[in-house]
């Protein structure tokens, strides 16, 4: 291929590029004559929840939205503030990834609010909005420093609870779309409230070893944190010759790291619900409490 050719080929991308820029401008200022801030038909958008805040490092969230208004079957999300002006992507399926490079363009800073505009119209005419829903979200000015530590869960509660190897524990960053690594995982009881104290440098856990609800395991944490039968203990052993059984719920280490406080002779009621979205349902009352 000659230098003419290349020539040729580049000039007419450059060309496409810019009829595809001036149609998606186009589509956007009619969106916006139209008054996308007013909601229209049966549109919900499930996530992010209207009033969602989000640190300032976290990543570009997943919109995800439910249109059961007639005749629509193509959507745009529309997304800015005025301050950062507006941006549109398509939303074809439904739920959407709002592109990272859109994503670092609007987000002005701390405390900022942003519009989500998501619309329905039919057969790619955008001239007519059969449905729009608005939200707006908030980018925090606290900052999430440092990667989490959380209990990774398969839902229903019945299905986790009859598969407790597939609980694991990860640790991961919200400056990352990756899936963040298991750092705790295959575990044969069911390992479950935790805390740390300030410093991140003791952990206290639920893990029901044993056949016992009160065992409960305590260590300092290291490059490398073994769970053996010397790092844990039992809330059980309060008051044991009375034969009142103790589940030891909703135990916490102290910011200093110096004590664990949990209930003890405690009792809970809990049912498992055949639900996706609400499987377990715990209500704990307690009857005394201690520390150590």
């Amino acid at each position: 291929m000659n230098r003419i050719n290349i020539f040729i080929i580049a000039i007419l991308a450059l060309i496409l590029s810019a009829c595809v820029d001036a149609t998606q401008t186009e589509i956007l200022d009619s969106l916006l004559d139209q008054g996308i801030q007013t909601d229209k038909g049966e549109l919900t958008i499930i996530y992010p929840r209207d009033g969602t805040v989000l640190p300032p490092e976290a990543v570009s969230p997943i919109v995800k939205q439910d249109d059961k208004t007639p005749g629509v079957n193509s959507h745009a999300l529309i997304i800015g503030n005025e301050q950062s002006g507006y941006r549109i992507m398509p939303a074809e399926d439904k739920q959407l990834k709002i592109s990272p490079e859109i994503w670092a363009s609007i987000k002005t800073g701390s405390n900022s609010e942003m519009d989500l505009n998501l619309v329905g119209y039919a057969d790619d005419d955008y001239s007519k909005i059969l449905s729009s829903k608005k939200i707006t979200i908030t980018i925090s000015a606290d900052s999430v420093k440092y990667p989490i530590f959380y209990r990774s869960v398969p839902l229903p509660f019945l299905y986790a609870y009859k598969n407790l190897k597939k609980i694991s524990w990860r640790l991961g960053s919200v400056d990352s779309d990756s899936i963040p690594a298991p750092v705790l995982s295959n575990l044969p009881v069911c390992g479950n409230c935790h805390s740390f104290s300030a410093d991140g440098n003791t952990i206290g856990m639920d893990i029901d070893y044993g056949n016992d609800k009160g065992s409960y395991f305590i260590s300092d944490l290291t490059h490398e944190t073994k769970i053996t039968k010397d790092g844990i203990i039992t809330w059980s052993d309060y008051k044991r010759s009375d034969g009142e059984q103790t589940f030891g719920l909703l135990s916490q280490i102290s910011p200093d790291g110096r004590y664990a406080i949990s209930t003890v002779k405690d009792r809970s009621i809990f049912v498992a619900v055949d639900n996706l979205d609400y499987s377990q349902l715990l209500f704990p009352y307690k009857r005394d409490s201690i520390r150590i």
